[in-house]
């Protein structure tokens, strides 16, 4: 295959993109023609995350976690609190309980739910097509925060985005502004809402540079037992949370969950994180 056929979804306004000019972190820099030097930036780009992975748990004395499906995961659960929580997210119109069943997880997550007193959401799922990771026309922006809120009625829910156009404020709701690839405005975002988390979400960009200054963000303001989760992780994706499993202390305890997915997409996966420090 050709150069330009194999490149050829990299035009953007009909101009090609340089990649070796785009990527210097990962251009390879020893002599040959551009073509070569370019094809070989592509595979460095895709292989390095596998090498990472490679290295790191040859070097980490931990055992990596086997993936667990959710309903593996939410083993041990009451059907019945699933089915609430279910009813809670539909009737507000959120998708966490359809094909992905996050309802599942976050059952289990919150087993307890009246002793829940904060919840961080990023992601409010704008309606706003005109951002990225949008959900649509028919979305219904703030429907997962009004859930969480009817679910643990002691809970004050925060949530944040990058679009400032569904930003609201209602009974135990406050939302923020956030662009989660500038990691100030996630610092920003900290300052106002505090520590003690039971439950932080990263349900917003779904880019590995996202998640990974979310997740900088998130395990500093858990509380004992508190958790963190990373919404809608690719399949491409998970050597990069098989690195962070490894590199994290030894009190979070991480696991990599197998959701369910859409007809005719492929099944996402949720990277769960609990905060085991009782001290």
């Amino acid at each position: 295959m050709g150069l330009r056929r194999q490149f050829k979804k990299l035009i953007f306004k009909k101009r090609w993109i340089d990649l070796t000019a785009a990527f210097p972190a990962y251009e390879v820099t020893g002599a040959g023609s551009h073509a070569l030097r370019t094809q070989l930036t592509v595979q460095t780009i895709n292989q390095t995350p596998q090498a990472l992975k490679m290295l790191v748990e040859s070097l980490s004395s931990k055992q990596p976690r086997p993936i667990v499906t959710i309903d593996e995961f939410a083993a041990g659960t009451s059907l019945q609190a699933a089915e609430t929580l279910k009813a809670i997210f539909d009737h507000y119109g959120s998708d966490k309980g359809g094909a992905h069943q996050y309802h599942k997880a976050y059952s289990a997550i919150l087993s307890k739910p009246d002793t829940v007193t904060k919840v961080l959401e990023i992601g409010l799922g704008t309606n706003n097509t005109d951002v990225l990771s949008n959900m649509g026309p028919k979305g219904h922006p703030g429907a997962s925060l009004r859930a969480f809120r009817d679910y643990c009625v002691n809970a004050q829910v925060f949530g944040a985005d990058f679009d400032k156009r569904v930003l609201f404020e209602e009974d135990r709701i406050k939302t923020y502004y956030v662009d989660q690839t500038k990691f100030a405005t996630l610092q920003e975002l900290g300052d106002k809402i505090g520590s003690g988390f039971d439950l932080m979400i990263d349900d917003g960009l779904h880019a590995p540079n996202a998640n990974m200054y979310s997740l900088t963000l998130f395990l500093g303001l858990l509380k004992p037992n508190g958790w963190a989760i990373i919404e809608d992780i690719s399949e491409a994706t998970l050597d990069q949370w098989h690195i962070v499993s490894a590199i994290l202390p030894d009190h979070f305890k991480t696991q990599i969950v197998k959701c369910g997915g859409a007809r005719g997409y492929s099944p996402s996966y949720m990277f769960v994180i609990q905060n085991g420090d009782n001290s």
